[in-house]
């Protein structure tokens, strides 16, 4: 059976630095960004550059870092989807070889209403809006998709339609509060590998984002790359919000030991997440398991 490269975007400088307790030095912000570039990863989200000035000072100087040569990992920042936080993180980025600017909205009826107030077709409509003012001031633009798992399914192909159809080339499926089961998960994304017609022709990618609130989120990431998820989310250690996310280094040896049948190919290097896992360690003061 072919392999079929699947993208790794690391969120640890950003989820992981939502993790309560945690804040990263700037300083250790720069070493972790060039022990991830060292272990493989595609892309690495620096940040959200408007939650604070030291956040915007760290993505810029991560974008800066990042700016030229082959095998440079993209780098990406996140922001809500406002027009004028679009257009600023958007030229926090500029320095970055391929920078990727991650736009989110919820997308299940309940955060629909408590996040904004909002109803579907009103949220599709700033889905809209959002997706097409940012198109060409980003290398790639990247929708994220709220508790997609407490989603209806239908409403949520009609999203992912929409945005691709905007011009999203990254759609973003996240199991926001943990609520996702294995085979809940590879079945949501089966299905909107069906329904939406650029997942089905490759013009845009489905990546997947899971957390750890029942333990399930490498499952779940699993299940979805079983599936036909073209891009995962995950993070050193599993750091991040809760209970964390995927863990990077759980996800790295599964796709290696287990080659024979997810038959997956990614850029990691199995031997430098050892000296990442044991960075971040040392950054967040936790003793490393033996």
């Amino acid at each position: 059976m072919p392999s079929r490269r699947v993208i790794v975007l690391d969120t640890t400088l950003r989820d992981g630095d939502q993790a309560a307790g945690f804040a990263f030095p700037l300083r250790e912000m720069l070493r972790i960004a060039h022990a991830l570039a060292a272990a493989g990863v595609d892309i690495i989200e620096a940040g959200f550059p408007l939650s604070s000035a030291a956040d915007a000072e760290a993505c810029s100087l991560i974008a800066r870092e990042f700016s030229a040569g082959s095998g440079t990992p993209a780098i990406a920042a996140m922001c809500r989807a406002i027009p004028g936080e679009i257009r600023e993180t958007a030229r926090i980025l500029t320095p970055a070889r391929s920078g990727l600017l991650h736009l989110s909205l919820p997308v299940s009826d309940l955060h629909i209403r408590a996040k904004l107030g909002l109803d579907r077709s009103a949220l599709l409509a700033r889905a809209i809006e959002s997706v097409s003012l940012a198109v060409g001031l980003a290398g790639e633009i990247e929708m994220g998709a709220e508790d997609a798992s407490r989603a209806d399914v239908t409403f949520l192909a009609e999203y992912c339609d929409a945005v691709t159809q905007a011009g999203a080339r990254v759609v973003n499926i996240a199991d926001t509060v943990g609520h996702a089961l294995p085979a809940e998960f590879a079945g949501l994304i089966a299905y909107l590998k069906q329904k939406v017609p650029a997942f089905r022709d490759g013009t845009a990618r489905i990546s997947v984002h899971c957390h750890n609130d029942l333990s399930l989120a490498v499952a779940n990431t699993l299940a979805a790359v079983s599936a036909g998820a073209d891009q995962i989310e995950v993070s050193a250690l599993g750091v991040g919000e809760r209970a964390g996310n995927a863990a990077l280094e759980e996800i790295a040896a599964v796709f290696d030991a287990r080659a024979d049948t997810l038959a997956v190919k990614t850029g990691l290097v199995l031997p430098s997440i050892a000296p990442l896992a044991r960075l971040i360690f040392s950054c967040v003061g936790t003793a490393l398991s033996p």
